[in-house]
């Protein structure tokens, strides 16, 4: 079994979040089983908790859920659970 760097560690917790209106995209990362953590911004302004989101992580597109959402400008974050159908919760990178 061959060990990875921490940065390739690191890029494999990535979980990428399509904008609509732009060809951009914000990223969050696993912060444990089920959940990703990202800003709130990332999710858009009218972003509430319990919206279905859509995020892409290890090339295939997921869905998900806001769970917790900060007040903005500050802290801006948001908690989404993801739906990883398919993907063993122990295949998770964290």
């Amino acid at each position: 079994m061959r060990t990875l760097s921490l940065v390739q560690h690191v890029g494999r917790c990535v979980v990428r979040f399509p904008r609509e209106r732009t060809h951009a995209a914000g990223t969050g990362f696993f912060v444990g089983p089920g959940l990703v953590l990202t800003c709130a911004h990332v999710l858009g302004d009218q972003a509430m908790v319990g919206q279905a989101v859509q995020a892409n992580w290890a090339g295939r597109p997921y869905a998900g859920k806001v769970k917790a959402l900060t007040v903005r400008p500050y802290p801006d974050l948001a908690l989404v659970r993801h739906f990883l159908f398919g993907v063993p919760r122990w295949r998770e990178p964290c």
